[in-house]
């Protein structure tokens, strides 16, 4: 099997080809953290550059992201057997007053395929709401998206509330 068509298909956003792929890859003993780190999140590491290029669009970027989802997928109950330990604990929002929740979900994709675990906010959330998520979880690290004019009001108030 040709390791780089996972790579390729995932730039593509071929989600249906990448969890075939994936599935075979691991039918040939390759290491789930192998496709991960070698493959998937520098699929999606070329798919930021060509988006920081005008090359790709949000669009483009989200159907590499659901590519890169459906490979994660068939690879998530093997990484639950492969690893006791975690890179670490994260949750991750979106800001109250967000139109979508795009950015949010492909970081939490990318966190996961890193080997992070944590709780993924539904919906958009008030600073109240980041902050009892990590009280109670004990989480570590927290994000939020949102708009870049909406950072500047509402990155106060959540960080002060992490504190």
């Amino acid at each position: 099997m040709d390791l780089q068509q996972m790579y390729e298909r995932v730039v593509a956003g071929d989600a249906s080809v990448v969890g075939e792929l994936v599935q075979q890859g691991v039918a040939e003993r390759v290491p789930p953290l192998e496709i991960i780190s070698e493959y998937l999140i520098p699929a999606m590491t070329e798919v930021g550059t060509r988006f920081e290029r005008g090359q790709f669009f949000v669009p483009e970027m989200v159907v590499a992201a659901g590519a890169m989802q459906a490979g994660l997928t068939v690879l998530k109950p093997l990484r639950v057997e492969e690893e006791s330990d975690t890179a670490g604990q994260v949750v991750v929002g979106t800001v109250k007053g967000d139109v979508h929740d795009i950015g949010k979900n492909l970081v939490s994709m990318m966190l996961e395929g890193a080997g992070y675990r944590g709780y993924r906010s539904r919906g958009r959330c008030r600073p109240r709401e980041v902050c009892e998520g990590c009280a109670r979880a004990e989480h570590r690290y927290r994000g939020h998206a949102g708009p870049i004019d909406y950072y500047d009001a509402s990155y106060g108030e959540y960080n002060r509330g992490l504190g």
